[in-house]
């Protein structure tokens, strides 16, 4: 028997304002929310970490990439998959897998670390695609698109908030409590997942066989030159951003707290442009200028111009604002891309939104690599150019993709 989809109640009125629709879809913000916490938190830990396993930072910093890696492929393997299975199930399960990751991260060995990295990477490749996905069943395109954004801010949020929310405890019960705290956190989500979202598999959505879900997506119009328009994206941001406290610090002298300062600024920014756009998505027609097929464009088109910039400003507080609008410049292309996805191909939304998670991390690896390389090749001019030439290349794939007709939805 499936139980009602309490979280995600059907909702047909696109005029509805943030707050409702933010109580309509709680449990799955929470469930973003604390998905993103654990990955934020190591950053936030490393040095204490590194400390306390008697390890350089450098080694137990390296062990972040096995995360990356087990999402990139499962989230390949398994998108396919994620419209098939009741939502109770994909997200309750994700948040299981995390909560173990965290228990064994609060165990403070090499080795759990290790199997903390790679399942918290299985989780997210699990959880966040169905995520996504719940948020938008039962909903009108507008709407649907709405939620999705708001989903995509509120983990935004996460980096964040993750040193005001775990710093304090921490200053208590220590790094290997909060991974507990967070553990029980996930575990409890997974219990009222598994009792108020639906237990039947989503309706609205293609469910083919495996292999046919794959070419599905491949035949979808436009839906490949999507997925890599925002795998590049996401490398440009990685590129960027993997770099940004060296340059600060490099260039301009900047201390710990102004770093931290660029960076509250940037996720702030990333979460408004998020908030934004949906609400934008949420109001436009066919062909106006708040269409997503408009505001993509236009979002690549401004972080073509900051993203390099950004790197060439002359002095520190000129270098903050262009972080900012940069990291906005992201956030408002990821909301589009999501509305875009979660619109265009709304019977494949599992399949496509899993992709974009294994293209977001293929991402990752792809910029810090990229920009690393342009880095040791021309300095941060070097990298700037690089940045340029990723940016356009989205643009230009992005553009390819929107030549396609939007597809029926139904």
């Amino acid at each position: 028997m499936g139980r009602p989809n309490a979280a995600t109640a059907p909702v047909a009125d696109a005029r509805l304002g943030d707050l409702a629709l933010a109580r309509g879809i709680w449990l799955l913000l929470l469930a973003q929310f604390l998905t993103i916490l654990p990955a934020a938190a190591t950053g936030l830990f490393l040095p204490a970490i590194a400390s306390d396993l008697g390890r350089n930072v450098a080694l137990v910093g390296g062990l972040r990439s096995l995360g990356g890696v087990a999402a990139l492929a499962c989230g390949v393997l398994l998108a396919p998959l994620i419209d098939r299975v009741a939502r109770a199930w994909t997200v309750a399960g994700g948040l299981a897998l995390l909560a173990v990751a965290a228990l064994l991260a609060a165990r403070g060995s090499l080795l759990s670390l290790t199997l903390f990295y790679v399942l918290a990477g299985l989780a997210g490749a699990v959880g966040q695609p169905a995520i996504l996905a719940a948020a938008v069943d039962g909903r009108d395109p507008h709407t649907g698109a709405r939620a999705a954004t708001l989903v995509s801010a509120c983990g935004a949020l996460a980096p964040l908030l993750a040193a005001p929310l775990l710093a304090a405890p921490a200053g208590w019960w220590g790094w290997r409590g909060d991974f507990a705290a967070m553990a029980a956190a996930a575990l409890l989500l997974a219990g009222l997942a598994t009792s108020r979202l639906d237990h039947r598999p989503p309706t609205g959505v293609a469910r083919p066989g495996y292999r046919a879900a794959f070419r599905l997506v491949a035949a979808a119009p436009g839906a490949i030159a999507l997925l890599l328009g925002s795998t590049l994206r996401a490398t440009v941001m990685f590129a960027w951003l993997s770099y940004l406290a060296a340059f600060l610090v490099a260039r301009f002298g900047a201390s710990t707290a102004l770093v931290a300062v660029t960076w509250s600024l940037g996720g702030t920014a990333v979460f408004l442009a998020n908030l934004a756009v949906g609400r934008l998505v949420a109001a436009s027609t066919p062909g106006d200028w708040r269409a997503p097929e408009r505001l993509l464009p236009a979002s690549l088109l401004a972080m073509l111009a900051l993203s390099p910039l950004g790197l060439l400003a002359p002095t520190l507080p000129a270098a903050m604002a262009a972080a900012a609008l940069t990291a906005g410049t992201h956030g408002a292309a990821t909301a589009a891309i999501v509305s875009l996805l979660v619109g265009r191909y709304a019977p494949l939304r599992g399949a496509v939104l899993g992709l974009n998670a294994a293209g977001l991390n293929l991402g990752l690896f792809a910029g810090a690599a990229l920009g690393g390389l342009a880095l040791g090749a021309g300095g941060y001019p070097g990298l700037a150019l690089a940045l340029a030439a990723l940016s356009a290349t989205a643009l230009v794939v992005v553009l390819r993709a929107l030549r396609f007709a939007r597809p029926p939805t139904a």
